[in-house]
């Protein structure tokens, strides 16, 4: 996917979470919408639970937000590491309140950086340098120099995840075949060629045949983590399939799962999708963030409103993540087993067991190669 645009990409693959982004505009908003954005990105018990109390709401996200980060700087695990940064900047010139400063830090682990947007090339290369440093180099981007020098405020949030597999891929089995771009499959006859990696060993499985469907759970290091793939079967579209994946849906995928022998092929692969979120939230009811004369983000300053929201991830796949590994192979025993073939468009989430929550989801349509 390098060098293709996020319009190119977003028809062909999408790789996405909204964690850190919810947490900073909740964090943010003081206007006559925080009620909608709350329902949109809190869950009904954790309203009620605290009584609608802001304070009480944002302390709860914010701890979520932590007990999902794994940064192995400060925490002892081997081949596993999440990092989150969230960060809100505001055109130099307006006095931001030291109260809300501290809860961005102390709450959501944000920060709140003066930036002189009118010198849009020096404004950009201070974003990406955060970004760069908070994600250890791994996300080196998150704007371009074609900012509007009336920008007033950006709220950015990024995410990457990496990860060595419990069970490593055999490298030597790794060959490039056709991923099919229809639900069909080979009956489809639209393919690209893309590295195929191959596995086989004993993980959760489940099968919905009443939505034809069916999924993996590949477990991470230490089996806190796991990336599931939902690969709908022939003939139903991985739309049908994405459309499903409500949160409670995809609890009973994790919930259900039973554990069996599977001979699992999946795409060698680099995910990363880019977003500005502003058209989606002016969706929801919350027009006014972006409203000159309607915006209230009182909590940070006077007089100011959000002009973009955006969003990156990004996600490597491969047959042992991005730090070497020294475990074991052992050579796959084809009697026995679940067949499970991603060679077709299919959805996945990685989900932390621990906490009960999702990191990352999408949908893979057309994957790019991994480079």
């Amino acid at each position: 996917m390098d060098g293709s645009s996020a319009t190119d990409r977003e028809e062909d693959e999408t790789a996405t979470s909204l964690a850190p982004t919810k947490e900073n505009l909740c964090s943010s908003s003081a206007s006559e919408e925080d009620e909608s954005l709350e329902k949109t990105f809190t869950q009904p018990d954790i309203l009620r639970a605290t009584n609608r109390n802001k304070a009480y709401i944002h302390k709860f996200l914010g701890d979520c937000l932590n007990s999902v980060t794994v940064d192995n700087s400060n925490r002892v695990y081997v081949g596993l590491s999440l990092i989150m940064a969230g960060g809100i900047f505001v055109q130099e010139g307006y006095p931001i309140k030291p109260s809300y400063i501290e809860n961005a830090k102390s709450i959501y682990n944000n920060e709140v950086i003066a930036v002189n947007f009118e010198d849009t090339t020096a404004a950009s290369r201070k974003i990406n340098q955060w970004v760069s440093e908070k994600t250890n180099g791994k996300i080196s981007s998150i704007v371009d120099p074609s900012l509007d020098p009336l920008t007033r405020v950006i709220i950015t949030g990024t995410l990457y995840f990496n990860g060595n597999w419990e069970y490593p891929f055999i490298p030597e089995a790794t060959k490039w075949q056709k991923f099919y771009l229809g639900s069909n499959g080979k009956a489809d006859k639209r393919s690209v060629q893309v590295e195929m990696m191959v596995n086989q060993a004993e993980i959760p499985y489940y099968e919905d045949r009443s939505r034809g469907l069916h999924a993996i759970g590949m477990p991470y290091k230490n089996k806190e983590f796991y990336m599931y793939i939902v690969l709908p079967k022939f003939g139903v579209e991985v739309q049908n399939a994405t459309n499903s994946m409500t949160p409670k849906y995809i609890e009973t995928i994790v919930e259900k799962s039973k554990m069996a022998e599977v001979f699992y092929v999946i795409p060698k692969m680099k995910l990363e999708a880019e977003y500005d979120l502003r058209h989606s939230l002016e969706t929801l009811n919350a027009k006014s963030l972006f409203s000159p004369t309607n915006a209230n983000f009182t909590d940070i300053a006077e007089g100011i409103y959000a002009s973009q929201i955006i969003h990156k991830v990004t996600l490597d796949v491969n047959e042992i993540g991005t730090i070497a590994t020294t475990a074991t192979i052992t050579n796959i025993n084809r009697g026995g087993y679940v067949n499970f073939r991603a060679d077709r468009p299919f959805f996945f989430f990685i989900y932390n067991v621990k906490v009960g929550t999702m990191a990352f989801w999408g949908k893979v349509q057309k994957p790019t190669p991994y480079k």
